[in-house]
């Protein structure tokens, strides 16, 4: 019987894999744009975008151990699910968590997270903290449609933009019926830092990696956002 899972990996963990198997036991596959592949790849890796994989799923071996990666790990769990949801293999079925960027060791494969809302302290603090939550994912997605020159970006952060701006004016509407001095949403906004996102990363580091390692796809854009969502 097939099991519908896969197994995440580590880059040590693949470099590991690797060395110990011929190269005939495994099969690594790049899931990103062939622009990023020919940018950089992980050696003996083959190129098959996700957007492709499902049309050309008879391309990949099911006779081997199957490695997916992609920039930083969207795209590759999404074509580990695939595979083993549509029984393609039965054999081990891999996913690079990170991606690529852990391989070369460009982000901690498990960063420590910050406790974003503390149990204790009143509902007031609360709120108002979830407000800065959603001030941090609103800074994020103002950089995120500035970055790579795709105008396909703004037209999808844009909206995302207004998203968050709303959340944390619904957040306020609630602020305000606790706070014994509360003060416009337009100040309220203007004051909170929105130095943290929701699943606990700083923003000042998302947007250094951004600066650092523009995506020049969209797709890796939206790949990082759901990611950051998806810890949210």
């Amino acid at each position: 019987m097939h099991q519908h899972h896969f197994d995440n990996m580590t880059a040590d963990e693949l470099r590991r894999f690797v060395d110990a198997r011929h190269e005939r036991e495994f099969q690594i596959i790049d899931v990103r744009q062939p622009g990023e592949y020919a940018r950089g790849h992980i050696p003996g890796a083959r190129l098959l975008p996700l957007p492709r994989l499902e049309q050309d799923m008879a391309q990949v071996p099911d006779d081997r151990a199957l490695v997916f990666y992609c920039r930083s790990g969207g795209r590759s769990s999404a074509a580990a699910e695939l595979i083993r949801t549509a029984n393609h293999t039965d054999q081990p079925v891999y996913h690079l968590s990170g991606g690529i960027m852990a391989w070369d060791g460009r982000r901690l494969q498990e960063m420590p997270r910050l406790a974003v809302i503390q149990a204790a302290g009143n509902y007031s603090d609360r709120l108002w903290a979830a407000m800065n939550l959603e001030k941090g994912a609103w800074r994020f997605y103002q950089r995120a449609r500035e970055v790579g020159g795709d105008p396909t970006i703004a037209d999808t952060f844009g909206p995302l933009v207004d998203a968050e701006f709303a959340h944390a004016k619904a957040i306020h509407t609630l602020w305000v019926r606790e706070t014994a001095e509360p003060v416009p949403f337009e100040d309220a906004f203007e004051a909170l830092a929105g130095d943290v996102l929701e699943g606990g990363r700083p923003v000042a580091d998302v947007v250094a990696e951004l600066a650092d390692d523009p995506p020049t796809h969209a797709l890796s854009l939206v790949e990082l956002a759901l990611s950051i969502e998806v810890e949210a």
